[in-house]
């Protein structure tokens, strides 16, 4: 399963929702890099853009900067192309 986030503002359109938050999250599902590593034991893979990422997560610190790593979005066929992050923690040992 792929999920992405963004920050952002976002405008309903006849034609559905418009907003760059909008492109940022659809872009990354759009792409093969938000894919789960089928060695990874997780289901989900989330991805947030690089604003976000420094916005949000590295102000954490340490507990959520640790699962994520950065990967670059591209989608030809919307001559698109940004960096971001996406969440893919080690593997754990099942109790």
């Amino acid at each position: 399963m792929r999920a992405a986030l963004a920050l952002g503002s976002v405008s309903r359109v006849d034609r559905g929702y418009l907003g760059e938050s909008v492109v940022l999250v659809n872009r990354p599902i759009d792409s093969d890099c938000a894919t789960p590593r089928r060695r990874s034991g997780h289901d989900l893979a989330p991805a947030v853009p690089d604003g976000m990422y420094r916005d949000v997560i590295l102000p954490d610190g340490r507990s959520l900067v640790a699962g994520f790593r950065p990967i670059d979005v591209a989608v030809a066929k919307k001559d698109f192309a940004c960096g971001a992050w996406l969440h893919s923690p080690a593997r754990t040992a099942m109790r």
